[in-house]
């Protein structure tokens, strides 16, 4: 389960770098309906912006701002490879990083591969992924992309909700969108795209 499960983050990983950056921003305006087609697709705006300038700068420590980010009880539902699963974000972050004292040590959730697991493989190696991008990749694959995506289509809904209510600039706009949107997931985000971007 472990070589299929990594098997499958490396295809998808090789699969986002081959994109056609040219075109996919010429496809900008249609939505994405897939999980990785929502987080590589967005508007123009955003993309000039720059990440930093759309959900804004991550923390210094950040692993642990990530286990702050996912320090949540609060349950919500994704489908997954045909399943529809109930779980929330600290049940994930403990899936692949589990805490010796945390509430969910010794069990095991569907052939979950850990974070320590996907830093010994050779494309790890090769590819210089830290501890936090691979993490960031590893929770990315599971469940959590819905909350991730979610915050992101929220934030730019938000973004030219502002522009056209309330007839403010472009640059106005992105700050209160993501003043609004706060930081949540923002240190994730970025290790998910650091991780994505690397060779």
């Amino acid at each position: 389960k472990k070589s299929m499960l990594i098997s499958r983050v490396n295809s998808t990983l090789a699969g986002l770098k081959s994109i056609d950056h040219h075109h996919m921003f010429k496809a900008a305006e249609a939505e994405g309906k897939g999980k990785f087609v929502d987080m590589a697709l967005g508007p123009l705006e955003a993309f000039f912006v720059g990440l930093d300038g759309m959900i804004g700068l991550p923390k210094a420590k950040v692993l642990e701002t990530m286990r702050q980010e996912h320090n949540s009880p609060e349950t919500f539902k994704a489908h997954n490879q045909g399943m529809s699963i109930e779980t929330s974000p600290v049940v994930e972050w403990e899936r692949v990083l589990p805490d010796i004292n945390g509430p969910l040590s010794n069990k095991d959730f569907y052939g979950a591969v850990m974070c320590d697991d996907f830093m010994q493989h050779k494309l790890t190696k090769a590819a210089g992924l830290t501890k936090p991008e691979v993490l960031a990749l590893r929770l990315y694959t599971g469940p959590l992309y819905v909350k991730y995506n979610t915050k992101l289509r929220d934030l730019l809904k938000r973004f030219y909700e502002l522009q056209e209510q309330d007839q403010m600039s472009q640059d106005e706009a992105m700050i209160k969108a993501r003043q609004e949107s706060g930081d949540r997931f923002v240190t994730t985000i970025h290790a998910i795209v650091s991780g994505m971007l690397k060779p």
